[in-house]
């Protein structure tokens, strides 16, 4: 975490002015800072500094004024100096590094050792080994999941998913992807932005996605498309759509007055800034009969609930909030309200 610098001296003057000007203990101090009692004994010997969300808890509990000839330091301040310390205590003890030659012949053993024992250097970074993933309806779902919220990097695939409502979701993408891959994604959340990445690395399996037709860089500037081969069956097209209204599209609700009386209606919706993209999945509702509009080549919108039962009999979804918005509408009255009172 980021400290606050103080002058020699100055950090346990400050600490013993707020005790005594607030008439406060070490122990209330503590507790505003979230700290121990003896953390506080720590920071007015100035064994440690102080961090800068202690100093802001005491400005705003407190009402003090920060002071002015303090210096904030970036996190892993400390990393720099412990190093240049390891590394002159390393040079006091076993004298200055091997020649370039001893070097490089160094690692040629090693890199022969680890060939001829991996066993023995379970942590060493080698290249892992991904699974060949054949055609099949698992994989068009997850190049649909891929298309819709993934990111490939040169060494890394990523889904962005919502954390609030796509957590049982995550947990069948894990599943397919281990099924597919040999592998199961990492899972980290961020708050920031109310995600849950998962992330799956290594350049084999980079090599892999690009073998059925995935590719790194900007979906957007490349303006993906279906791999061809999920044209060769109707099954393939089906799970690779189901993938990408899963992640980038689903069911909402819109509202509408008609003759006084305001209705709640269900609609599907699949959104992609790719043109291709969008063509192709209004090609496969085409082909199963589900009627739908296209707005300004971004969206798809299908309203009839109707062609809305149709899609999902035939397509179905692996996302739970798809069924459980579906549920609630078959469920609950469709009329909101009417002129003059609530229906």
């Amino acid at each position: 975490m980021s400290r606050i610098s103080f002058q020699t001296g100055k950090q346990k003057y400050f600490i013993d002015g707020l005790l005594q000007t607030k008439r406060i203990s070490n122990k209330k101090l503590a507790k505003i800072c979230n700290v121990s009692d003896r953390t506080i004994r720590d920071w007015r010997r100035e064994k440690f500094k102080l961090p800068d969300k202690a100093l802001l808890q005491i400005r705003k509990k407190l009402n003090v004024k920060i002071p002015s000839d303090i210096e904030y330091l970036s996190d892993y301040w400390y990393v720099a100096k412990g190093a240049s310390k390891g590394g002159l205590k390393r040079l006091a003890i076993y004298g200055p590094p091997g020649t370039l030659e001893g070097r490089k012949k160094g690692g040629r053993i090693s890199q022969e050792r680890r060939k001829l024992h991996p066993e023995l250097y379970p942590n060493c970074i080698i290249r892992k080994k991904f699974k060949f993933p054949e055609k099949s309806i698992n994989l068009a779902e997850c190049v649909g999941i891929i298309l819709g919220d993934g990111n490939i990097t040169d060494y890394q695939l990523k889904v962005y998913l919502d954390r609030v409502v796509d957590y049982e979701y995550a947990d069948y993408v894990r599943q397919l992807f281990n099924t597919v891959f040999g592998e199961y994604p990492h899972v980290s959340e961020n708050t920031r932005d109310n995600t849950l990445v998962l992330v799956i690395s290594g350049a084999s399996l980079i090599d892999r996605l690009h073998e059925v037709g995935l590719h790194k860089g900007n979906k957007i500037k490349k303006q993906v498309d279906f791999p061809p081969w999920i044209w060769e069956r109707n099954e393939y097209q089906i799970s690779c759509v189901k993938g990408l209204i899963d992640t980038d599209g689903g069911l909402y609700f819109h509202k509408h007055w008609t003759n006084g009386i305001k209705y709640r209606n269900l609609g599907l919706c699949f959104t992609s800034w790719s043109k291709p993209l969008i063509k192709s999945v209004g090609e496969v509702l085409k082909i199963n009969e589900i009627k739908y509009s296209v707005d300004n080549f971004q969206r798809i919108y299908v309203y009839s609930f109707n062609a809305i039962e149709t899609y999902a009999r035939i397509f179905g979804s692996s996302n739970t909030k798809f069924h459980n918005k579906l549920q609630d509408y078959k469920t609950h009255s469709r009329i909101l309200d009417k002129i003059g009172g609530v229906a």
